[in-house]
Order: structure tokens, then sequence, then C-alpha cells
């Protein structure tokens, strides 16, 4: 396929909410060369290995035309038919004649996991790593006459002894390694002489030159901040060149509220430092409960011809973690509630779309979590970008899943270790803008302590980024701990140490939990379902113990399939397929991405689905003060959250219903859980209704109903999210739910369903797939032409579903609030983000008046009018408002 520089310039991929709102708001750049294009669609594709398919006269007409992200093939749900090998894809660029003055840069998301590059014929240097960026300037080789210029790349996931995670032993590791370009393909055009380089860029292996901006906070309160703002600017010219960089801060209401000149020389062919101190007053702080984002624009200048500018989404905030005290967020007490996440799908394994890599953050926020661990990898910038959005801290590491079988010590072999320094140093630099990242992973998962691999990484760490600690995730307790917080793995909660394990680190955390050591499946009995629950809320409490413990991260959030222990580690709290089990509703009880006040975002969940076998205590999980529970209209007890601890001697003990926990006082229970469960007692069974009323203050707040299920009459879908770009891979998870006459999900598992589609796109996965506990799924990607189409799924006896996807032309910006707010950004529609209750209402003054409708980040409207004023006061309407509130205007037409 041939793809011309405007074909290119049609297809993007959205940036976070604010980010791309900062970016469209009253602050107006000055025009550059810069270009980011957006290179996912129209590849060649060809599995194995083929001689000669790096050359530029090669013949790929035969192969495959795919979109990335791309994995090498399709599995099933467990990863059966996992291909390892080598793979081909070849992408035919055109350029005209007035980009010959241009500077190219090649830019490279993630390819697993060895990767060799050609730009017509002349290959560039090999890339070593499934996790990490890497690019190519490649300006000499291209060429500007209206022919082929042909990228073509070969990537080989067979295993590899000296690339982390995988290790010289060759033993398996934990997570599959599914090969392919499998994230995001850019070009960025930029002034050919003077510009700003990607922090990882001309991609060799030398880590002399840095790029892009490094934005750290010299000091940050409430009524003023110090931002540093360090770029890297390159001279490719012949001579020396004096130039202008000056930097912007764009506040989260898109006003330019602070900026920093600074003059000096660029020796030629260097790369010179640009440090820059802005002050901010009043700044709007990032918390995780309200994480407000800035934009900082760099603009290189020589004279007043603007040369290149570089933009960079960011937080003003101040993470703080203490030897003693616990851990702070802009001077406020912080305890982290958390979940590991792979980034493994079902069917497409790693090849996972921008638009579910932000749903896969959303949900984990929805969950009630204010943290999670990367693990073990640097996880793409769609997710990234959505933790800084929404407001998830993150613990973000290397690659490394223990090793080796050398008694148990990591190996020595020096390309295996440089490899380690590689990938620690390309994910700082990718990552430390962001404003959710709060920890460095700079060890090897699981591996026993080794100095000498380990104080190396911990120092690297620490040169590459001074403000924020190191950890690792130990499965050991080592006598010394080389890192800044003592990382643990500790999935027994009586292991939990009382104390710091090493009184000279920043605290003790509880890097993974319950996990293995509790395996649950969605369709498993009740019971199950109802233990796993509790014992991630035991290692909840056990992680919130004392104030030298942090806090703690349960492993995980997903089901994931594994080589290691598999074909499927029912380790999550949602399944694979990202559906819920009981324990989610745990965490989500905890309101910890709300700093635990439950007042934010209700909620109640009977765990519990009343049949003839379902437990009679009756077990609710809310964030409310009290709960009214309902047996088929009949009150049956409003109570208080259940009474965790009775003391015993010197003890205090945990009932968790199955076992009895106890651990030495002094132990504050007013400490331990946000918000225990409720457990109604001996509620006999009765066929029907069972009611759950949340309460605070004595008003009803939430609500939640289970009703006996009956007979499968029925199939309903749900479309997750029921918008996707017509790009080629974006896909839509599609959820088929069999319910009975009621609406009731049905409980039945191994009934295959069977789906079909029509108006273009294509399904991925499992086809018939199995119902487990009443649920499927399949995925619906999209096609190239925008459009709509139409899923149906059916199985023998019952009544069939159907659900429709849009598809949207890419070249069409959609502005996302949610999965179920979507709004088309129009040329005489503005949209602007504002904190607070009264703000200028955004876009020209017409004398029909504007439309103006106001949104929470959660998609919900707040509220809709017609007005005619510039400045709209809604604090009687909205009350006192301290988050951020996304303001559509819109011009009445006559």
């Amino acid at each position: 396929m041939h793809s011309s520089i405007d074909r290119i310039g049609k297809s993007f991929v959205l940036v976070g909410i604010i980010a791309f709102i900062a970016a469209a708001a009253s602050y107006v750049q000055d025009k550059t060369d810069r270009e980011k294009k957006n290179i996912d669609i129209g590849w060649k594709y060809l599995k194995g290995d083929q001689t000669g398919a790096e050359t530029a006269s090669y013949n790929d007409a035969a192969w495959a035309t795919v979109s990335l992200p791309h994995t090498f093939d399709y599995t099933t749900q467990n990863n059966a038919g996992y291909y390892r090998g080598k793979g081909w894809y070849r992408k035919h660029l055109q350029f005209p004649a007035e980009y010959a003055n241009k500077r190219f840069t090649l830019y490279f998301e993630g390819a697993l996991t060895v990767t060799d590059v050609w730009i017509n014929g002349t290959r560039l240097a090999t890339h070593s790593g499934g996790f990490d960026p890497f690019c190519y300037d490649i300006t000499d080789n291209l060429h500007f006459d209206g022919t082929d210029n042909i990228v073509a790349v070969c990537v080989d996931n067979s295993y590899q002894t000296l690339v982390p995670p995988e290790k010289p032993d060759g033993s398996e590791i934990d997570f599959y390694m599914n090969g392919g370009l499998y994230r995001d393909v850019w070009l960025i055009i930029t002034n050919s002489d003077i510009y700003i380089p990607e922090p990882i860029h001309a991609w060799s292996g030398n880590w002399n030159e840095q790029g892009g901006h490094r934005i750290t906070h010299r000091s940050v309160t409430t009524a003023s901040a110090t931002v540093r703002v360090e770029t890297w600017v390159k001279n490719a010219g012949a001579g020396a060149r004096d130039c202008r960089l000056v930097s912007v801060m764009v506040d989260p209401t898109g006003e330019a509220v602070a900026n920093a000149e600074t003059s000096q020389s660029i020796p030629a062919g260097g790369v010179s430092r640009f440090v820059q101190d802005i002050a901010v007053t009043g700044p709007h702080l990032w918390f995780p409960w309200s994480p407000s984002l800035y934009t900082v624009y760099t603009t290189v200048y020589d004279g007043t011809k603007a040369l290149d500018v570089y933009t960079t989404v960011t937080g003003i905030r101040n993470v703080v973690f203490t030897q003693n005290q616990g851990c702070y967020v802009n001077d406020q007490p912080f305890k982290i509630l958390g979940l590991n996440r792979h980034q493994t799908w079902p069917f497409v394994g790693h090849a996972v779309p921008n638009i579910q890599q932000r749903r896969d953050a959303e949900r984990i926020k929805e969950a009630g979590c204010n943290f999670v661990r990367c693990s073990h990898y640097l996880q793409d910038d769609a997710f990234l970008d959505a933790c800084d959005r929404l407001g998830i801290l993150l613990w973000v590491e290397i690659p490394g899943w223990h090793c080796c079988n050398n008694g148990g010590q990591p190996s020595h072999d020096s390309t295996w270790v440089r490899r380690h320094s590689d990938a620690l140093r390309s994910t700082i630099r990718t990552a430390r803008n962001h404003a959710s990242v709060a920890i460095w992973g700079a060890g090897i998962n699981e591996a026993n302590s080794d100095p000498e691999i380990e104080t190396p990484l911990n120092a690297l760490a620490h040169a590459e980024d001074s403000t924020r600690p190191t950890s690792v995730g130990r499965l050991t307790t080592p006598s010394t701990n080389i890192y800044d917080i003592y990382g643990h793995n500790n999935f027994q909660g009586p292991l939990v140490p009382f104390m710091n394990l090493d009184p000279n680190s920043l605290g003790y955390l509880n890097t993974e939990h319950t996990g293995h050591t509790y395996p649950t499946k969605r369709f498993d009995p009740e019971l199950k379902l109802i233990g796993q629950g509790m014992r991630h809320e035991l290692m909840t409490i056990y992680a919130r113990q004392s104030p030298k413990i942090h806090g703690g991260i349960g492993w995980c959030a997903y089901d994931y399939a594994t080589p290691w222990s598999g074909p499927m580690a029912y380790h999550g709290i949602m399944d694979i397929m990202r559906i819920p089990k009981f324990a989610y509703y745990f965490y989500q009880s905890q309101s910890a991405g709300d700093n635990y006040d439950g007042s934010k975002h209700p909620m109640v969940f009977i765990a519990n689905y009343n049949t003839t076998t379902s437990p009679l205590d009756r077990r609710v999980y809310s964030n409310c003060d009290s709960v009214r529970f309902y047996q088929n209209g009949t009150l049956v007890a409003t109570q208080r959250p259940d009474s965790l601890f009775v003391v015993t001697d010197s003890l205090l003990c945990y009932d968790a219903g199955w076992a009895m926990f106890c651990y030495p006082l002094p132990l504050q229970e007013t400490d331990i859980l946000a918000h225990p469960a409720f457990t109604f007692k001996n509620v006999p069974f009765q066929a029907g209704e069972l009611k759950a009323e949340g309460l605070i203050g004595g008003q009803v707040v939430a609500t939640h109903v289970v009703r006996t299920p009956g007979g499968a009459k029925s199939i309903v879908l749900q479309a997750d999210p029921p918008v996707i770009e017509a790009n080629g891979s974006d896909f839509s998870r599609i959820v088929a739910r069999v319910v009975d006459s009621n609406g009731t999900q049905a409980l039945i598992t191994g009934t295959p369903i069977t789906f079909s589609l029509s108006g273009g796109g294509k399904l991925i996965g499992d086809n018939p797939a199995p119902a487990e506990a009443g649920a499927t799924i399949v995925l619906a990607q999209a096609s190239l032409t925008a459009g709509a189409m139409s899923i149906t799924a059916s199985t023998d006896g019952l009544a069939g579903g159907a659900i429709s996807v849009s598809m949207t032309d890419p070249g069409a910006p959609v502005f996302r609030l949610s999965p179920n707010s979507i709004m088309r950004m129009t040329p005489n529609v503005v949209v602007k983000t504002f904190i607070g209750a009264r703000f200028a209402v955004p876009g020209a003054a017409p004398v029909t008046g504007r439309l103006v409708s106001v949104f929470d980040l959660r998609g919900k409207l707040l509220y809709r009018g017609v007005t005619k004023k510039n400045i709209l006061d809604l604090r009687r309407q909205l009350g006192a408002r301290t988050g951020v509130l996304v303001v559509k205007s819109q011009q009445v037409k006559k």
C-alpha cells in the first residue's frame, strides 16, 4: 500500500483529556516545522522469515495488509497457538519535494523482542528489548522524488537468553512474549538543523546524549511552585548556533500562567542542555483525587523565527515516602491501595490499541484503586497518559522476572546485565515527566538480592532521576536493602512485618499479595469468590497496620495467560476478559481513588447470587455509613459495618469467617480499613430478590439488587466502548451475557455462544466461545471505513442478542469523556476545562447565545442551558467544586 504524507497526516492517536484540551485552548503556539504523524495504517506483514525482504526492490504485494498495533497471530483466550519466531513488516512512504529540507525521526513505541530496521535497503542499529521505545534519524536515508521509501522491519520474539525479562538459563517467565509491532509507530518531522530530539533518540545504545524534557519540582505548596524544565536541543548544522529557548506553562484551563526564556550557544553537531526554573503562583496541584495537569510548551527560536516546539503534559505535585510516618502527596497523608497490572489481553496478546489501554486504566480507577504497579515492564504511553488524567499513582519498573538457576542468583553475563541498565535508562527517560509515576522499580522482580547488579542499577536510577525513590519486588527478606523503599512480594498476612525490615529505608511496601495463593475463577462457587475477596480484605488490613507500611498492591488486576504455571493464572480481581469477580467490589468499596471518601462515589454490592446453594451469611461491600438489607421487600436489618476485631490478651484478632488471624498490639482499629464489609447473618434462602441500600447521613445514596436466576432465555450484548476509530486496529470489547426473563445473569458455564458480524470490521476471539458463569466476550475490530458494524450472538434454544458499534473517521477528532459519553468536535463547538463553578464561557459570543454543557471527568452531565453571558456563575447549581469541569459551548442556531 502506498501512502502520501497527506494520507499519513489523517491518522492520529488521541492523548489524555486534559492534554488534548490544553493544546486546543486559548494559548496559541508559534508555528514551527514540527509534525508528529502516526503511521500505524497500511503496513504489509508476513509471518516467518523471508530472504531479501529488507531490500527496497522486494515485492511485498502478496503480503497481508495490517494496521498497528499488531501481533504475529491471534490466539485463544489462554494463548494456545502462541508463535515464537520472526515476522516481517514493510511500509511504503512517499514525500513531496518540499520536505527535502526537513529532519525525519522514525519512532517505535515498542516491538517484541529483537528488532532490525532497514530504510531503503540500509540497515540501522538492532534494538534488543520488547517494552521500551527506540527511534532512528532516517533523514539521510530518504528520497523525495515521488517514489516509494521502504521501511522494512524484522521482529524476532524467539526466546532471547540475553534480553530481559528472559534469562540466560532459558527458564520460563510468568508471562508470554507475543511478538510483533504491538505499539504505535510515528514519524517526527522537525527543522533539519536545530531541533529537540526525543528522550530516546538516534538508537545506537549510546546514552551520552539526552533529549526532550526533564521536568522536576524544586518546591511545591498550594501557594506557589517552582518547576524546573530541562530541555536538550541538538544542532545538526556545520557551525555553532546561538538559540533562544522559551518555555510556557499552560494551566488546566488552557491559560498561559508562567514562562521562562534562556539564550545560549549550541556547538556544531552537539546537544546542549537548557535549564529553566519557572515560578507558578497558586498552582493547581495534581492529586490522585483531583488530577490537574499542565502543558509545557518549549520553543526554540533563531532570532524571532520559531524553529521547533516540544510539548509535555505533566502535573505539579510532591510525593514523599518517609521512614516511619508513611507516604504524603502534597503534604496530605496517603495510603496505597493498588493492583499489579499485566498489559496482555486474550486473543491479541500485547497488541492492544490505545483506546483499550485507556479503558484498562479506567477500569482500575473505577475499582476504587489509587495505585498500579506496572508489572513487569514499561507499559504503553496511552496507559501512562490515562493514569495521569485519572489520578492513579504508578510504580514503573524494568523488565525482569526471577533469575536464575545458578544457586538462585542472577547471572553476571555482561551483555545481560548491561541490557538491564539500558532498559532502566530508557524507562526513566520515557516516563519521567508523568505526574502519575511515583516509584522506579530498578531491579529484577523476585530475584535474590545481588549487590553486584543492584547497586549500580540503584545508582543509575538516582542519576537519571533524583526526585523519585527506587524499589524492587522482593520474594525474600535480605538483611541488606539496597533500594530506597523496602518492596516485598508478601502473599501471607502474618508474614507482613509490623516494623520496617530495614530502618534505613523509606518504609515498607507490600508489592504483591494474594494472587497465586488463592487462584479464583470467575465461574467458581460463591464461597470461593467470597473467600478471594476476604483474603484481599485481610491483606489490605495487614498493609495498613503501621505508618511504616505504605500500603499494599494486590496481585493482580486481571487474570492472564502464563507458560510458567498456566495455561491461565486465575489471580485477578477481574478475569482476562475484564469481567469483575466479587473481590473487585471490595476494592471499589474502599474508595482509595477518592482518598477513601465514600461520599464521592457511593456504592453497595451484594456478594451473593441468592440461589439454594448460596451462603446464608449475606456479605455486602459498601463505602456507606450503614446498609439496609431487604429480602423480597421485607427489611431484614439496618447495620453499621462489621466489627472486625476482638482483643485477646495482648493480641488483636481478625475474624475472617474462615479463619482467625491475630497479631500483636498496638494495632489501631481505626487505621485498619477505610470501609469494612457488612455481613447479614443467617438470612434463610427465599427465591426472589435481595436488595441492599447504602445510606450516608440517613439518606439512600446507592442501591444494589440481586435476583435468584431463572432459566436462561436470551443473550444481551454490551459494547465497551460503543464508538471506536476506523483505523483498522481499535476494537470494542463485546460482552455477551446469558440472562433469564428478568434480565438476571444465568450462572451457566460451557454453553457455546456464536458471534457474527456485518457492516465491516472483523471479530477476534474464540468463536463459538463458551459462557463462563453466564458471560463471555469477543473483540470487534474496526475496518478502515467509517460507519457501523453490527454484532449478533446466538446459541441453540435462546433468543439472540445484537448490538452496533460506530466506527468514526480517524481524521475527525472524537473527544472522549468516558466510554458512554462521546462528543464530536465540530467547528462551532468549543471544549475547555475549568476549576471551580464560575468560569468564562468558551467561544465567541453570538447574538443567538450559546448552549453550555458542563460535565465532570467521568462524563456525567452536571448542567445544560443557554446563555449570552461571557461569565457564567453556577455556584448555586453546582455547589463548591474542587475538581476539573469540562465545559462544552455551542452556538445556538437562529
